[in-house]
C-alpha cells in the first residue's frame, strides 16, 4: 500500500495563508494508514516530503492509538504547538496490528530532528512558521524527542533523517522497516527498537 504524506497531510492541500504548522498534523496520514489496516494491508510504502506539519509524527502516532498526554494526564491538542505540553505517552490503545506490519520509507532527507539544521528550522518557514514559531517549534520537538528517549530509550534528537516528516517509523513497535532514498531507490532493512 502506497501512502503519501502530501497527500495526507500535505502543504498541497493549503492555500498560502491556511498554513500554519503550530496547527497541521500528520493525523490524516495515520487514519490512512489505520484504514489500510482495516483493509487487510501490512505492507507499505510511506513517501515522505511535503508535509504542511511540523508535529514530529505526533499524529500519524496519535491516529494509531497512540496517547500523548501532558503533565494532568490530559490528552495534547493536535500540531506542533501542542507538543510543548508533552510530558508523558500512553500507549495501551496502540494498534498491535503494525507488529505486523513491514514500512518502506521513500525519503532524501538527511536533517536531524531539532537543532540548526533540524527539521523547524529548515523546512518550518516553507511550512507558514516565522521566525518566532520555528523558535518555538523547534523547542516542541526538543521535549517530544526527549519524552520519547525517556520512555524508549530511542534518541532523535540528532538522527540523521529524522527531520523529514518527523521520523515517525522508528516509534513503529516491533515493526520491521525499510529506508529508500528517493534517488537511488536503494533501499537497506534497519531493525527498529521493541520498547514501543
Amino acid at each position: 500500500m502506497l501512502i503519501e504524506i502530501a497527500e495526507a497531510s500535505g502543504i498541497m492541500r493549503l492555500k498560502e495563508n491556511e498554513r500554519n504548522p503550530r496547527f497541521a498534523s500528520s493525523y490524516g496520514t495515520g487514519q490512512l494508514i489505520v484504514h489500510a489496516l482495516d483493509s487487510g494491508y501490512r505492507k507499505f510504502i510511506i513517501g515522505l516530503g511535503g508535509s504542511a506539519t511540523n508535529d514530529g509524527g505526533a499524529g500519524i502516532l496519535q491516529a494509531l492509538g497512540m496517547r500523548l498526554l501532558d503533565k494532568e494526564g490530559i490528552e495534547l491538542a493536535k500540531g506542533g504547538g501542542g507538543l510543548q505540553y508533552i510530558y508523558s505517552i500512553n500507549r495501551e490503545k496502540w494498534d498491535e496490528r503494525i507488529a505486523d506490519c513491514e514500512f518502506l520509507i521513500a525519503s532524501d532527507v538527511k536533517n536531524p530532528f531539532i537543532g540548526h539544521e533540524g527539521a523547524s528550522v529548515v523546512f518550518g518557514p516553507q511550512k507558514g512558521a516565522s521566525p518566532t514559531d520555528v523558535d518555538e517549534l523547534d523547542r516542541n520537538l526538543r521535549k517530544f524527542a526527549d519524552v520519547v528517549e525517556k520512555e524508549t530509550g530511542i534518541s532523535l534528537h540528532s538522527k540523521e533523517g529524522a527531520g523529514a516528516a518527523g521520523d515517525w517509523e522508528v516509534r513503529s513497535k516491533h515493526s520491521s522497516i525499510v529506508k529508500c532514498s528517493k534517488e537511488s531507490m536503494l533501499c537497506s532493512k534497519q531493525s527498529i527498537s521493541k520498547n514501543m
